[in-house]
């Protein structure tokens, strides 16, 4: 590996990250994650999701480990097994996609705490939204977010409340294994 000026790095919550643009493409960029939400019918919390971001089997709950990487790039893709026609919102309704807050309170309106507004877009005629957890202070620790669905892309909303947790960890040697 080339030496690396001391300078030329920057200290992270227990993770010594470089600071070089060669290391973007040595796999310290940030994560792509796919996400596939199953909607099973319009009664409210009658939904599953899966990723490998599940811990427990059991939940639906994302839980995110940097592992020295700059966030993550959520990828959550709509399967709408009610035959309906769900998607998520219109792009020119993105700001109704998602909302996210710290803290075991569901958010019930626009809130962007945890996955960043600004980096939000909906693709793939609604089957897809992409959004981004910068997964940093002061953002660590439980948190819950709601996906709006609808049959046209705009309100009203179903919406789908799962939950996770922002771990902000490493997995340098010698580096603790996370801090939320």
């Amino acid at each position: 590996m080339d030496d690396l000026n001391l300078d030329e790095r920057q200290t992270t919550e227990g993770c010594e990250m470089e600071v070089e643009s060669s290391l973007e493409r040595k796999g310290h960029g940030s994560w792509e994650v796919d996400v596939y939400v199953y909607l099973h019918s319009e009664k409210p919390g009658d939904f599953t999701m899966e990723s490998y971001l599940q811990s427990d089997s059991g939940s639906d709950n994302l839980v995110f480990h940097n592992r020295c990487h700059p966030g993550f790039y959520v990828y959550f893709h709509l399967i709408d097994e009610t035959g309906l026609g769900y998607r998520f919102p219109l792009q020119s309704n993105k700001d109704d996609a998602i909302w996210s807050q710290m803290g075991s309170a569901c958010p019930t309106g626009p809130v962007y705490e945890v996955f960043d507004n600004n980096k939000t877009s909906v693709k793939d005629q609604g089957e897809t939204l992409k959004t981004f957890n910068p997964n940093e202070d002061p953002v660590v620790g439980v948190f819950q977010y709601t996906l709006n669905v609808s049959k046209d892309g705009k309100a009203p909303y179903l919406p789908l409340d799962p939950g996770g947790t922002n771990m902000n960890g490493s997995t340098r040697s010698g580096a603790s294994g996370g801090t939320g």
